[in-house]
């Protein structure tokens, strides 16, 4: 039998930390079998067209505010905060949302119940009214929780550049 031998390289490593937002390079990861890299959309903002489902459940991405739906999510900065388990997105006029990993906008036992409405309401006014409710799901903080990805079975996307250049 003849053997067909490929050779791979791996150009970038990325991570988006909020579902449908602008993601980080990353220059290594560790990774786990079944899961992907640590914090990757770990975050997801509810667009209201379905449930979001809870725990370690897996929820279609149309459930949440994606690129796909909204273009003007290219015009949106984000930065994450690894060690604080912080998502802060910056919209194009400069106002600015941060969301913590591990919390929920309607936690009352928080002292930062004022800066969970200020960023419900943020949300809100820049996506409509179902991206305040809940959150986005934010007890999924963990880093080895399974992120918001597109597809139940895939934690990791292999992207060929050469297609994408094709393209």
């Amino acid at each position: 039998k003849k053997q067909l031998r490929m050779m791979a390289t791996l150009a970038s490593i990325h991570r988006y930390p909020v579902k449908g937002f602008a993601g980080q390079q990353l220059a290594a990861s560790d990774l786990q079998a079944g899961r992907g890299i640590a914090f990757d959309r770990a975050l997801g903002i509810p667009n209201g067209a379905m449930a979001v489902v809870g725990g370690d459940g897996w929820t279609p991405c149309q459930a949440f505010v994606r690129l796909t739906e909204n273009a003007d999510l290219l015009t949106f900065a984000m930065r994450f905060d690894e060690l604080a388990k912080v998502a802060t997105l910056r919209a194009p006029d400069g106002r600015l949302a941060s969301l913590k990993l591990g919390s929920t906008l309607d936690d009352t036992d928080d002292d930062d119940d004022d800066d969970d409405d200020d960023v419900g309401r943020t949300l809100a006014a820049w996506f409509g009214p179902a991206a305040s409710i809940g959150s986005h799901d934010r007890t999924r903080g963990s880093d080895a929780a399974p992120g918001y990805w597109d597809h139940e079975d895939a934690p990791l996307s292999l992207i060929n550049l050469e297609t994408v250049a094709l393209l």
